[in-house]
């Protein structure tokens, strides 16, 4: 089993479509826009698992500034796993890439 997760971009957006709500693609000018602003938005990342070049899960990471720390923090949130996926690998690996993502903009804390 080969396991690759990166960023999302432009092109992935049909995918990523298809993922979230179960092989029935919700497409418009409304999730095209919302995506297009996700994806622009420094500190704010979509991650793409990909299972022997199958896309199998996703995971927003955003990094906010936080009130009473002095350095940023980052949110993990809309994570999804296609049924029948091994949720373990894939959710491992999307939790480590968005660590790494984390770590670079200087993150101590990660809030799910």
């Amino acid at each position: 089993m080969k396991i690759k997760v990166r960023k999302a971009d432009r092109t992935d957006l049909a995918a990523v479509s298809a993922l979230l709500f179960e092989n029935e693609p919700v497409f418009g000018s409304a999730l095209s826009d919302r995506f297009d602003e996700i994806l622009s938005q420094t500190g704010h990342s979509v991650l793409l698992c990909f299972v022997d070049g199958e896309l199998c899960g996703t995971l927003s990471v955003s990094v906010i500034d936080g009130l009473s720390e002095k350095f940023p923090l980052s949110v993990f949130s809309g994570g999804k796993i296609k049924k029948g996926a091994d949720r373990e690998a894939v959710s491992n690996a999307l939790i480590s890439k968005g660590e790494e993502l984390s770590r670079a903009f200087g993150c101590k804390k990660i809030l799910s």
